[in-house]
Formats: C-alpha cells, structure tokens, sequence
C-alpha cells in the first residue's frame, strides 16, 4: 500500500503536481500554475518599480515623493520574496516578460514629456496598479487551489500592497 503511494507521488511530481501536506487535508499544487502566478508578480513588481524610477524624478510634491519611495521599498521586498521562492522551487524567470519590461519603461519616459504634473503622475500610477490588481486578482481567483500556501500569501500580500496604494495615490489627483 505505501509503495503504491509513493508510485503515485513519483507520478504526480513528474507531471508537474506536488503534494502540500496540511494539517487537515492535501492540497495539490500544479508547478504550471506556480510559474504563471510568480512571473506576473515578478513583471508587475519589476514594471511598478521601474515606472516609480522614472516618474520620481518629476514629482514636486516631497510627501508624494516620499510615498513612492515607500511604495517602491514595498515591490522590491515583493520582489525579493518572489525570486527566493522562484530559485527554492527552479523555476526560471520570465525572459521575454523582461524585455517588455525594457520597452515599459520607456513608455513611460516617453508619457512624462507631455505629462508630468503630480496629478497626471499619480493618474498614470493609478492606472498602473489597477492592471496589476486585475491581473493579480484574476490569478488568485484561478489559481488559488493549485498553488502552494506560501505563495498564496505572497500573492495576497501583493494584492494588499496593490489596493492600500490606490488610496495613497488618490490624494494627489
């Protein structure tokens, strides 16, 4: 009878799903769907603190200025705990989603020549992080049952961060 489940086990992880023991019942995680929720909050953490780079330069406001500086320390740590789990678990970062990255940023650089009041700043912003709530959101609603305990907080935690800075960037419309 072990030797049975251990066979399955073998079976399982070979195809991509993982037993996560809880205390109550077991949760199988699919490492497909791991990779898909970990590479879009690595591109929206890489693209939110690439645009607080280039937009900071243009704020006046020093409270607002001092905002993003926090929001920005915020995604790095998003970002550290999303790397340490991605290289816990071998799974490879997302190479084209780095270099749309690259042409991100510069939209952004562009957008700021005609269009750099706080105000226009922080719309931006908001339009920005209403995506990655979209898409975070929409992976949490997919993905939840198939991803493992610890990165469903991560995402969570992300998704908190995400909606806490749409109330921040508010106050400087």
């Amino acid at each position: 009878m072990e030797n049975d489940i251990k066979s399955t086990e073998s079976k399982q992880v070979a195809t991509g799903i993982v037993k996560e023991r809880a205390a109550e019942h077991i949760k199988y995680i699919s490492k497909e769907d791991e990779e898909i929720m970990l590479h879009d909050i690595s591109k929206t953490t890489l693209a939110g603190m690439q645009s607080i780079d280039v937009v900071r330069e243009y704020v006046e406001n020093m409270d607002f200025k001092n905002y993003l500086d926090s929001l920005n320390r915020q995604f790095a740590n998003i970002s550290e705990r999303t790397t340490k789990y991605m290289s816990g678990n071998k799974i490879a970062s997302d190479f084209f989603g780095s270099i749309k990255q690259a042409f991100q940023r510069n939209a952004v650089k562009v957008s700021m020549i005609t269009s750099s009041s706080d105000r226009k700043i922080a719309e931006h912003m908001l339009k920005g992080i209403n995506l990655g709530i979209d898409c975070i959101a929409k992976n949490l609603n997919g993905l939840s049952t198939t991803i493992s305990h610890e990165l469903l907080a991560l995402a969570k935690d992300f998704r908190q961060i995400l909606e806490n800075s749409l109330y921040e960037l508010r106050k400087y419309l």
